[in-house]
C-alpha cells in the first residue's frame, strides 16, 4: 500500500442539509448509495480505508430513477478517530481504500441524472472483471450536471470499452464538465477497445457551449486492448464535439497496446505539456509543448515503477492555467503531496519524490 506523506486534507464540513454517510463495510457502502440517489440532498459518503469487494453487478448508485438532481461526493481513505471509523478525513494515497472487483463483477456504476454533480475521489478500483468505474447519463436529454474523477487509482481491470473508466455524458449540454485529474491507470484490459479509459463529452447537436472536457495531468501505462488495426487504442480514448473546452494537459501517457492517446468526434484539441508515445485521431488546435520520449521512471528494487525518476525529463514540464483558462491543476498529487514541488508542475499524476516505493511513499 502506499504510505501517505501529506498534510492532512481539510474536510469541508457539509453543508446545512446534506447527508453525510460513514461506510466501513461493503453493505453499508451500497446501502448508503441506494440513500444518496433518493433523498433529494446533497451527500457526502466517507469510506474508511480497506478493502470492499463489490457485490454482484457491482456497487450501483442510481440517480436516474427520480431525476436526482444534488451533489454527491465519494471519497476513499478515511480513518478511525475514536469509535468513528470515518472520522479523520483522508491525507491522500488511493491505495488506502481498495474496491475490488474479486474478479468477474463491475466495481461500481454511477447512473446519473441529466443533472447531478458527481465527485469521486481518493479510490483504488482494482480486478474489476467487467470494468472499474462506469459513470453514464440518460442519452434522452443533455447532461448539464458537473463530473470530477480526481486523484483515484485504476489496476488490472477488464471491460468491453474502457477497462479501467468508462465516463459517457451525452448529449454533453451546455455548463456541462466532465474532469478527469490526477488519476493512475495501469494494467487494464479492455475486450473491444480503450484499455485504461473511454472518456466521452460529446454534444448533440455539436454546437453546445460553455461545456468543458479536461483531462489533466493523469498517469497512463501498460494498459491493453484486444483490438487490431490503425484505431486501436490501449491507453484513453476521448471523445468531445466542437465549442466544448476540450483540454488534455500534462498526462503521462506510454507503453500502452497500440494508441497511447485517441482524439474523435471533432477537431480542435488543447493539447498543452503531454509525454504520448503514439496518438490517433484529430488533430490538435493548439499543441504546445507535448513530448514524446522515455518518461524515466524509477527502476529501483522495490520501487514504484510508475513514479519519476530524478533524471526524468517530465520533472518540472508541465504546464500551468493561465488566469483566462478554464481548466484547473489539481491541488495534490496521487500521493496526497502539494501538486507543484518544483519550479514547475511535473507531467503525470506523481511530483517527483525523494524514492517512491511501491507499498508507499519516500
Amino acid at each position: 500500500m502506499f504510505r501517505a506523506l501529506a498534510l492532512t486534507l481539510l474536510a469541508a464540513a457539509p453543508a446545512a442539509g446534506a447527508a453525510d454517510f460513514c461506510a466501513a463495510t461493503a453493505e453499508a457502502l451500497q446501502q448508503h448509495l441506494d440513500s444518496a440517489s433518493a433523498n433529494a440532498q446533497p451527500d457526502l459518503v466517507r469510506i474508511a480505508a480497506g478493502t470492499y469487494v463489490a457485490p454482484e453487478n457491482g456497487f450501483i448508485y442510481n440517480a436516474q430513477a427520480i431525476a436526482e438532481p444534488h451533489a454527491l461526493v465519494l471519497e476513499g481513505g478515511w480513518t478511525g478517530n475514536g469509535n468513528d471509523p470515518c472520522g479523520t478525513p483522508p491525507v491522500g494515497d488511493p491505495l488506502l481504500t481498495v474496491l475490488d472487483g474479486g474478479g468477474p463483477e463491475r466495481i461500481m456504476w454511477m447512473r446519473l441524472s441529466t443533472t447531478s454533480q458527481l465527485t469521486v475521489r481518493w479510490l483504488s478500483f482494482e480486478n474489476g472483471g467487467d470494468g472499474g468505474l462506469q459513470i453514464d447519463a440518460p442519452f434522452t436529454a443533455e447532461f448539464t450536471g458537473e463530473v470530477v474523477v480526481e486523484n483515484n487509482a485504476f489496476i488490472g481491470n477488464t471491460g468491453i470499452a474502457g477497462g479501467g473508466l468508462s465516463a459517457n455524458l451525452q448529449p454533453f449540454g451546455t455548463g456541462a464538465l466532465l474532469r478527469v485529474a490526477g488519476n493512475l491507470f495501469v494494467d487494464n484490459h479492455a475486450t473491444d477497445d480503450s484499455g485504461a479509459a473511454r472518456i466521452w463529452g460529446v454534444a448533440s447537436p455539436p454546437g453546445t457551449t460553455g461545456a468543458r472536457l479536461h483531462v489533466i495531468g493523469n498517469t497512463v501505462l501498460w494498459n491493453t486492448t484486444a483490438a487490431t488495426g490503425e484505431v486501436a487504442r490501449g491507453g484513453l480514448e476521448i471523445a468531445g464535439s466542437d465549442l466544448v473546452d476540450r483540454v488534455v494537459a500534462n498526462n503521462l501517457l506510454w507503453d500502452n497496446a497500440s494508441a497511447d492517446l485517441a482524439l474523435f468526434s471533432a477537431s480542435g484539441w488543447v493539447l498543452l505539456h503531454n509525454d504520448v508515445q503514439d496518438t490517433i485521431g484529430f488533430e490538435a488546435a493548439v499543441d504546445v509543448g507535448n513530448l514524446s520520449v522515455d518518461p524515466g521512471l524509477q527502476s529501483c528494487a522495490g520501487c514504484a515503477p510508475w513514479a519519476l525518476a530524478e533524471a526524468s525529463p517530465l520533472v518540472d514540464a508541465g504546464a500551468h492555467p493561465l488566469s483566462a483558462d478554464l481548466w484547473t491543476l489539481p491541488t495534490q498529487d496521487l500521493a496526497g503531496r502539494a501538486r507543484v514541488a518544483g519550479m514547475a508542475v511535473d507531467i503525470g499524476a506523481l511530483e517527483l519524490a525523494v524514492a517512491v516505493f511501491a507499498d508507499g511513499f519516500e
